[in-house]
């Protein structure tokens, strides 16, 4: 064959020219997936969009690397000089990674030389580039441990940025390549993990034109070091430097957290604005008694910053222990949250355990702004009952009809768990409720015979002294007539059945939430207003829920309404269900991807045959989660399977007795 005359110049404008037509429609893909995901959609095709903007993109990002690629080795993009807070820059970097390596279980964080200008001079978009493109792979490549990323000075007119993590690693015979077009050190992780090998080689020609230097070293625990090299260029107009000289720069301040990196890096944002007396530990009871310590030598803690996510005892039960002891409740205790990862504790704002609320990675600039607004309110800890003259940030704000909603109600809330109880009738109180509280059965008993007006019982199931469905029993045999809640994390349609049996109405699901409990008031409340119509009052919070996980009209005209078939198929598919599932949990623990994705699709498939479709998807998700080998994801869905599975048999079950029930009606 003969040699091409075309030149790599030309080959580069048609590759550029190419890929510009490919990205126009994909963008008008991107676009349409967005107005589509704004129609009413079932379940089914929302997960077809979901997976068709997943794809779009992925092709996307394929398109703008291949374009930034093809500028980069024509010399055809041109590099910005303005100035820019590089701090800011790195910072920002990191959200938009800070979400998926917390929910990887990653410690994720950021240690700046603040002695570095807050202004230099180049281009920050490409600057962003570089660390966004490094620190993505980070993550991607990390199954546990950290990431953590520093910018310092590597001499006087050079910036040094670093990232570590704790990852898979790169044999050091393959590192000189690693920059090299379209090359990744191990060709199973683009199979693995996805990418074209495109992303280091853009770093490398962003690097050298901005005249710095990248590499890429082992790092000594495991894992990998990439490192590379700017100007520093200060700007010529630095703005204002902000400060916080109206806080006591000696006040003593307390760190805790187990992750021993995020600590140091804590204490040294905290000593960058100033502060002086900082002491850490990486554990609850420790700092109890450095908190303690140090009240009695009359130096007592001003703040602690707590990390929420820590073994034995996390932030919001060291918060409620330093609230009940006199001796150092007056400390200012802040919250430290990976980003992301509140979810269901949200809730447990209401309690105002804390006087502020700090996401993880740490920014300094956020940092300085909560001591500034700290120290311009009075120091004592919040008391629960402001939650009813003030709203709490990031909850919801109750309407004049939900404040008065259980007026006139006696409530009993019976509860061991001080924050679980403290929670509910936080809730109940906010309704309007007159609150009464008991930790045990028989407190709760005791309680009834003092005060037989009591209306409703929120009765927890597991207490110490005397458990739930004793302590309903014996309130029964008290003749009382009011309403009791069993409130349980259980979900076996059994007990619930066997409450009722024993006199209880209802359940309450924990845990707690508040349009659960406002769904429970406003339920009963008719209910005893016309006490009559307490005995006709049945257990039917679950039934609607379970429900949602088959599809009983589908199924039947699967059937054709030939409900001997039906029977049949069920029982088959529960049968063939449990065994895949002992064989599933077996492959997890020899992590044997290739049976795992064979038995996600059948579990796909057979699920999706008796139209148990949200079963269906969770297998779908276990096979696609095995071709990536990403095991805590199948452990995750694997979870959620057994679940909606225990929910379908309850289903199904129910589904066979009614028709049993209605072809023996139809006999006589």
């Amino acid at each position: 064959m003969g040699k091409s005359n075309i030149d790599s110049n030309q080959r580069l404008n048609f590759l550029a020219n190419t890929v510009h037509e490919i990205r126009t429609p994909v963008q008008t893909i991107t676009g349409t997936l967005e107005l589509l995901s704004d129609t009413k959609l079932n379940n089914e095709q929302q997960e077809y969009v979901r997976q068709i903007k997943f794809s779009t993109n992925v092709l996307l990002a394929l398109v703008n690397d291949i374009l930034d690629f093809t500028k980069i080795k024509s010399h055809e993009f041109t590099l910005e000089s303005i100035p820019y807070d590089i701090a800011t820059v790195t910072e920002r970097v990191v959200d938009f990674v800070s979400v998926e390596a917390f929910s990887k279980g990653l410690e994720l964080v950021t240690d700046i030389d603040y002695t570095l200008p807050p202004l230099v001079m180049g281009d920050p978009t490409r600057v962003q580039q570089i660390l966004l493109n490094i620190i993505k792979n980070a993550v991607k490549f990390t199954k546990k441990g950290y990431i953590h990323l520093e910018l310092s000075r590597a001499d006087e007119n050079t910036m040094l940025f670093e990232i570590t993590d704790t990852g898979i690693g790169i044999p050091e015979n393959k590192r000189e390549m690693l920059f090299t077009d379209f090359y990744q050190a191990d060709t199973s992780i683009t199979r693995r993990y996805g990418g074209t090998g495109l992303g280091l080689s853009i770093c490398k020609g962003l690097v050298t034109a901005m005249h710095g230097q990248i590499g890429v070293k082992s790092n000594p625990y495991g894992g990998s070091i990439f490192w590379f090299t700017l100007p520093l260029s200060e700007s010529p107009n630095p703005p204002a430097e902000n400060s916080i000289s109206h806080i006591p720069h000696d006040s003593r301040i307390l760190v805790v957290d187990d992750s021993m990196l995020a600590m140091k890096s804590m204490k040294r944002k905290l000593e960058s604005l100033g502060f002086t007396n900082i002491l850490n530990t990486d554990n609850a009871e420790n700092a109890k008694l450095i908190m303690k310590y140090s009240a009695r030598l009359g130096k007592p803690v001003k703040i602690v910053f707590v990390d929420m996510a820590m073994p034995k005892v996390d932030g919001w039960h060291f918060a409620w222990e330093i609230k009940e002891d006199p001796e150092i409740n007056d400390s200012k205790l802040y919250l430290l949250v990976p980003e992301g990862q509140m979810g269901a504790e949200a809730k447990m704002k209401l309690i105002n355990l804390f006087n502020g609320y700090l996401y993880k990675p740490v920014k300094r600039q956020f940092l300085l702004m909560l001591l500034q607004e700290s120290y311009d309110t009075p120091l004592d800890l919040e008391t629960v009952d402001s939650i009813n003259n003030e709203a709490t940030p990031g909850t919801e704000v109750l309407n004049e009809d939900d404040t008065t909603l259980a007026r006139g109600l006696n409530i009993l809330v019976a509860e061991d768990h001080p924050l679980n109880r403290k929670l509910l009738v936080t809730f109940l109180r906010a309704y309007g409720a007159e609150v009464f509280e008991s930790e045990d059965g028989q407190e709760a008993v005791d309680c009834i015979s003092k005060k037989p007006e009591i209306d409703i019982i929120f009765m927890d199931i597991q207490m110490p002294v005397m458990n739930g469905t004793d302590a309903a029993k014996q309130i029964r045999l008290q003749n009382f007539s009011g309403i009791i809640i069993a409130c349980t994390a259980n979900n076996d349609e059994d007990d619930f059945e066997e409450y009722r049996k024993i006199g209880m109405n209802d359940i309450l699901v924990k845990p707690f939430k508040r349009a659960s409990v406002k769904a429970i008031l406003e339920k009963w409340k008719t209910v005893i207003e016309l006490p009559e119509a307490r005995d006709i009052a049945i257990l039917d919070s679950r039934t609607a829920l379970i429900n949602e996980s088959w599809d009983q009209k589908d199924f039947e005209d699967t059937i054709n309404n030939d409900i001997a078939l039906g029977y049949q198929l069920i029982n088959d598919y529960k049968n063939q269900t449990v065994t895949m599932l002992q064989h599933i949990e077996k492959a997890v623990k020899r992590r044997d991807f290739d049976q795992l994705r064979n038995i996600g699709h059948k579990l796909k498939g057979s699920s999706a045959a008796i139209s148990a479709n949200s079963l269906a998807k969770y297998g779908e998700l276990i096979n696609e989660q095995a071709g990536q080998a990403d095991i805590e994801g199948i452990i995750k869905s694997l979870s959620a399977f057994k679940d909606e599975f225990t929910c379908f048999e309850l289903s199904s079950d129910k589904w066979k007795k009614e028709k049993h029930e209605y072809a023996k009606n139809s006999e006589n």
